[in-house]
């Protein structure tokens, strides 16, 4: 690891940076440290923090690099959010006229869901409350369109929450010295900074955590040369501009600090199949349901609605094939003609693979076509509908006895013919025929 080759201590202001890449998929990061780590002075973004350049021409200085200290993604989808971690001496400024730094009653952080950010800029035009630039580089790891130094646009304007210390007055710190006590409703501390080390290990006096919910965020796309909205298993460039409180060494007291993150999500797939096309009245019908969740984060709020079909006449009665599939992850319920298969539960994992075998049986009175449609939805994924038909061919018997002659004379031979027959659309099972012949006297 980093700190066991090289074990000079990252000051703040330390013009000795790094490259790093952090990946963060479902709620885990990874440190990667390039091969040039050691290179001259380019920051996680790339740039040299003496000469980085400004949309437009010229340079520009980023002289409090180590204020963010990491970036992650939690949550799923378009149900996550971004959270930005700080730490300073001075605090993290969040732009004059933005939520005061007052501490919640007893502790020594604070929060504002939402809070509000003072308007404005430093000198160089770089926003003076704190700011994400995201990029989309799932198709292209290198692209850096989204980047303040390129022109991009800020990823949304405000946040979604502000937990910890902070301060809206340039020279004023804030409240209280909190270190990394963010509160309870602060998202967890990544383990590992931007920077290769501990987050923690890190610590100037006041910690913050800026959150940016995912609805809203838009990203630069390098492939169309615009800015859209985020979507859920995308992978991002993150950057983060902050500004600390004291600014006492000039040009903005400003850092920039570069992640990338992967919007975990959902993928669901559901399909149905029949046992077979067609059945004889009185033989069994069946479908085959399957639930798969392929994607890299658990489905939530999933729900299966699979309304079985009755037929036609007295209706069948459903049951779960026990020795088939998964079926303790499903549920059949209602009474017979209006049963229903759900699912066990509303949560569907990664991986997951469910299958179920439901089963019932034809009768003469009971024999038609099933149609049978399932839905499934979750908050995140949501398939399309899996259908199937299995359709019952009911027999239809007939007989016909006919005599050889109305009379005859004595003598003459007598007879019957009987015609039995089948019109309908399947085979008749467990057929029989009863037919008592006269014993009349003289008959042999």
């Amino acid at each position: 690891m980093f700190f066991g080759v090289f074990k000079r201590r990252l000051g703040k202001g330390s013009l000795l940076a790094l490259t790093l890449l952090l990946v963060v998929v479902a709620g885990t990061v990874s440190a990667v440290r390039p091969l040039n780590v050691f290179a001259a002075s380019l920051d996680t973004c790339g740039y040299n923090p003496l000469a980085a350049p400004v949309p437009g021409g010229g340079t520009v200085v980023f002289n409090e690099n180590t204020v963010t200290r990491a970036i992650k993604f939690y949550g799923i989808g378009l149900s996550g959010r971004v959270g930005v971690f700080t730490n300073d001496e001075s605090g993290l400024y969040i732009g004059s006229g933005g939520t005061p730094s007052s501490a919640v009653a007893g502790q020594v952080y604070g929060q504002a869901v939402p809070p509000t950010f003072g308007a404005g800029s430093d000198a160089a035009g770089r926003p003076s409350a704190p700011t994400i630039y995201l990029t989309d580089i799932t198709g292209n790891a290198n692209a850096t369109g989204g980047d303040w130094e390129q022109g991009g646009q800020a990823a949304t304007t405000g946040a979604s929450a502000l937990y910890g210390s902070w301060s809206p007055i340039l020279g004023t710190k804030p409240v209280n010295n909190n270190h990394w006590i963010l509160g309870p409703n602060a998202d967890a501390i990544p383990a590992t900074d931007a920077f290769g080390g501990t987050t923690t290990s890190f610590d100037e006096g006041y910690g913050s955590e800026v959150a940016w919910n995912t609805p809203g965020l838009v990203a630069y796309d390098p492939g169309t040369g615009t800015f859209h909205a985020v979507q859920p298993g995308h992978t991002y460039r993150a950057q983060s501009i902050t500004h600390d409180v004291d600014q006492n060494k000039g040009q903005g007291d400003v850092g920039e600090v570069c992640t990338t993150f992967s919007i975990p999500v959902a993928n669901l797939l559901i399909t149905k199949t029949a046992d077979a096309a067609s059945v004889n009245a009185g033989e069994q019908i069946g479908f085959t349901v399957n639930v798969k969740n392929t994607g890299n984060a658990a489905a939530t709020g999933a729900a299966l609605n699979d309304a079985l079909p009755a037929g036609s006449g007295t209706g069948v009665t459903w049951a779960v094939d026990n020795a088939t599939g998964t079926p303790a992850q499903f549920v059949l319920s209602g009474a017979a003609g209006s049963q229903t298969l759900g699912l066990a539960s509303s949560t569907i994992p990664v991986g997951a693979d469910y299958t179920v075998h439901i089963t019932a049986s034809t009768s003469a009175t009971a024999c038609g076509t099933y149609n049978n449609t399932a839905t499934l939805t979750s908050t995140d994924s949501n398939p399309a509908p899996a259908s199937a038909s299995e359709a019952c061919r009911p027999a239809s018997i007939h007989i016909v006895k006919t005599a050889d002659a109305a009379q005859v004379n004595a003598g003459d031979p007598i007879g019957f013919t009987l015609t039995v027959w089948n019109s309908g659309t399947g085979d008749a099972k467990g057929v029989t025929l009863s037919d008592v012949l006269p014993t009349n006297a003289g008959l042999n």
